[in-house]
């Protein structure tokens, strides 16, 4: 079990090695200080944490091994995951959840694209009751959200998303003191079917939304002859459905 364990450390210090982009066998994970992880999501140090707990261990047993493969493979998962803000990583697992729920993604866009038609059609109308009113500046504020969580996804997404926010917030007030708000939200329809298309053409092209590498079939396995790519630190292990409970993280 030992063995099994040291192994996994070896695993999880080239993640860390690769994540941060140092060279490697340059991180020691007992000494390593995980506070250098500042972009990363807050369970990435808790992950390291939990494993050299685990393999400080002088005796450990079978379940402290499938743990540590365990916390290696969340590890794995959690170094997929490009590093921003926490404000914007926090958007980024919204986004993320909404992508990995079957059809809400394209309901997301359909949502918003609905309320930018309908924010048009309200701002047409020469006379803006109350209610008029709340439906447009709420209609605005889901627009603007649906896009920022879009562009979390997005290469740069720490600077896309405030620019984004702050963009087109000014941009619809300028609009709508110029020339009316059925012109500011005519701008939103056209940024909101711009981000469903772009979300429709990258389910072709062949890459992996998150961080942008080439995805291939699960079934695929290359003869051990043709196989000249690096191990792959990535990968979680077969058969492990990642059921440990996170709150065991210390």
């Amino acid at each position: 079990m030992k063995m099994i364990i040291e192994s996994e450390v070896k695993r999880a210090e080239a993640l860390v090695e690769r994540y941060m982009g140092l060279p490697p066998e340059t991180i020691d994970l007992f000494s390593f200080n995980a506070d250098a992880l500042r972009k990363a999501p807050s369970d990435f140090g808790r992950a390291i944490t939990a494993l050299r707990q685990v393999a400080g261990k002088n005796n450990p047993s079978q379940a402290d091994a499938a743990y540590a493969v365990n916390v290696v493979d969340l590890i794995a998962e959690l170094a997929q995951r490009p590093q921003l803000p926490a404000p914007i990583q926090k958007l980024w697992t919204v986004e993320e959840g909404i992508r990995n729920a079957g059809g809400f993604w394209t309901l997301k866009h359909l949502v918003t694209i609905a309320l930018a038609f309908a924010g048009v059609l309200v701002g047409s109308t020469k006379t803006l009751t109350l209610g008029y009113e709340m439906f447009a500046y709420l209609a605005l504020a889901v627009i603007v959200a649906s896009g920022a969580l879009h562009l979390t996804h997005s290469n740069n997404a720490g600077t896309k998303v405030p620019v984004y926010t702050l963009g087109t917030l000014v941009g619809f007030c300028v609009l709508n003191t110029l020339f009316a708000p059925n012109i500011g939200f005519l701008g939103l329809l056209v940024c909101a079917i711009g981000f469903m298309a772009g979300s429709f053409f990258s389910l072709f092209d062949g890459k992996d939304s998150r961080n942008g590498t080439e995805l291939y079939p699960d079934e695929y396995h290359p003869a051990e002859g043709l196989r000249t790519e690096e191990f792959n630190y990535y990968k979680v292990t077969t058969g492990n459905d990642m059921s440990e409970p996170i709150d065991r993280l210390s």
